[in-house]
């Protein structure tokens, strides 16, 4: 087993799982599916180090900030130039608004995901 102190307050117990189909390292926690590169918990909108758990899915503090907006204001971006098919990294997030919002909602992102109650400590 391997702890990870996710939240300053919080100490989460995790089970690491490898499957030789997956070239990385994927862990469960909760109901949720998260990347982990071997030290942390990545984005599952673009890769970076996620800083929580933000409507529904472990994300990064630009992602969460990102969703937010866009449900707030209801904002319609303009549709993709490149097919709607963009990889959303860390690097690129910000060049194509319209596939990161898409991407946000594929890996669950929702409006009432905040407000979900889990259990912080998870024991496998």
């Amino acid at each position: 087993m391997t702890v990870i102190n996710f939240k300053p307050t919080a100490d989460v117990v995790i089970e690491q799982h490898r499957s030789p189909q997956t070239t990385g390292e994927h862990l469960l926690l909760g109901r949720v599916l998260a990347e982990f590169d071997g030290d942390t918990v990545l984005c599952r909108v673009c890769g970076d180090r996620a800083s929580g758990f933000h409507y529904g899915v472990h994300s990064c503090e630009g992602c969460k900030g990102f969703f937010r907006r866009s449900i707030q204001q209801k904002i319609q971006y303009r549709p993709c130039t490149k097919n709607q098919q963009c990889n959303i990294l860390r690097i690129n997030r910000n060049r194509c608004q319209y596939c990161r919002l898409r991407k946000c909602i594929s890996v669950g992102m929702s409006r009432d995901g905040e407000h979900n109650n889990y259990d912080n400590t998870i024991l496998y």
